[in-house]
């Protein structure tokens, strides 16, 4: 018990020591280059393109929502902006919307 603590400690740590990654991107490639700088990553030439219109339409989104006027809360760019639908329903075994689950029909 002592040795988990004192990992999670360390881990904790560590995470405060790295810098965050920056909230807001400009939803251009110049932007895209700073994102996959910050989240370390890095594609293909081929795969480029398709990932930058995934950040790209992710970006729009967010931009959207936080300019509305006084939404309930703040969208921001994080480490899934450049997957696919597909990719992200694979990757959190998600088969339908949350909000589909609980809707009651009357």
């Amino acid at each position: 018990m002592k040795g988990e603590y004192l990992l999670l400690l360390l881990f904790f740590h560590l995470a405060a020591l790295q810098p965050a990654p920056q909230t807001s991107y400009s939803c251009d490639e110049e932007g895209y280059a700073n994102y996959l700088k910050d989240y370390n990553k890095t594609y293909s030439s081929l795969e480029w393109p398709q990932r930058l219109k995934y950040f790209t339409s992710a970006c729009e989104l967010v931009e959207l929502h936080n300019s509305q006027n006084n939404p309930t809360y703040q969208m921001a760019i994080n480490e899934l902006a450049d997957i696919s639908p597909e990719e992200r329903n694979s990757k959190y075994r998600i088969r339908r919307p949350l909000w589909t689950e609980t809707r009651r029909e009357f």
